[in-house]
């Protein structure tokens, strides 16, 4: 089993070195393609990105800084940077998103049309927990769309925390959480993502709540609560964004493969996974 494990996670590690070398290579290409394209929106957004990433940066290296002031400064400049982007950038839902909006605001008003027959949430069930996600902020709220957008910015900031705990606990260094913690602040998806309104948004924190749980379980004796939650987080978040199993394939394997403890503890674990 030893002998396995060691090959095994040389092969993954392999695979994701290629993988990520195959996505540096493309946002290279992808930046030398925006070099030819170069206009004054672009320059604006590379140079406040840049002020960005210095302001991370010093913060990371600023020895004069607190572990709990560089946290909040680091997480200050990534909700800093969200702000920014939901006031200048009209977002306002087009296309599926639109649709998603509509569809949420009928089904408000007791029309389930679109549930039906090839209405579109009976073509897209995936989308059924966003539609009535949606609906309970409109049943709330008297301007749901400003509502979702800070609701976003609330679910981008704990996932920016839940990075930083991961990062934590799996690489035990303290500057690498907060470089981290740093990055998920400012990259791309994550910022402009939060005036959209997709299933992301709210499936992100909760995956990566699961996985977070998952590491606690991992190094606290192996107890079946964090396994369990860690599962009931995960199937949360498959009801927006499917792509559940996936996870639900990693973990079995983890715990079949790197787990220490009697076959028992590792079984109930593997069942309280796929079962939640």
């Amino acid at each position: 089993m030893r002998i396995f494990e060691k090959y095994f996670t040389c092969f993954i590690v392999n695979v994701l070195k290629v993988l990520l070398g195959a996505l540096l290579l493309g946002t290279i290409g992808f930046m030398f393609y925006l070099a030819t394209k170069i206009n004054l929106s672009i320059i604006l957004v590379i140079g406040f990105y840049s002020l960005a990433n210095f302001g991370v940066f010093k913060v990371i290296k600023n020895k004069s800084f607190g572990l709990k002031y560089k946290i909040i400064s680091i997480v200050l400049i990534g909700i800093l940077v969200r702000v920014l982007w939901m006031i200048n950038i009209n977002t306002a839902p087009h296309s599926d998103f639109s649709t998603m909006y509509s569809t949420a605001r009928n089904l408000l008003n007791g029309n389930t049309e679109q549930f039906k027959g090839i209405g579109y949430l009976a073509r897209f069930p995936h989308l059924t927990g966003m539609i009535i996600y949606i609906s309970v902020y409109m049943k709330i709220f008297k301007d749901a769309l400003i509502a979702l957008k800070v609701g976003n910015l609330i679910l981008s900031v704990i996932s920016m925390i839940l990075i930083y705990k991961i990062s934590k606990e799996v690489l035990k260094n303290e500057n690498l959480a907060l470089t981290s913690l740093g990055i998920s602040s400012i990259f791309g998806p994550m910022v402009s993502y939060v005036g959209v309104l997709v299933t992301e948004n709210v499936a992100i924190p909760l995956y990566l709540l699961s996985v977070y749980l998952f590491v606690i379980y991992s190094k606290k004796d192996n107890k079946l609560i964090y396994v369990l939650l860690s599962g009931l987080a995960l199937g949360v978040g498959n009801l927006f964004r499917m792509v559940g199993p996936i996870m639900v394939i990693a973990y079995v394997l983890y715990i079949a493969l790197y787990i220490k403890g009697r076959i028992k503890n590792k079984v109930l674990s593997i069942i309280l996974i796929v079962g939640t």
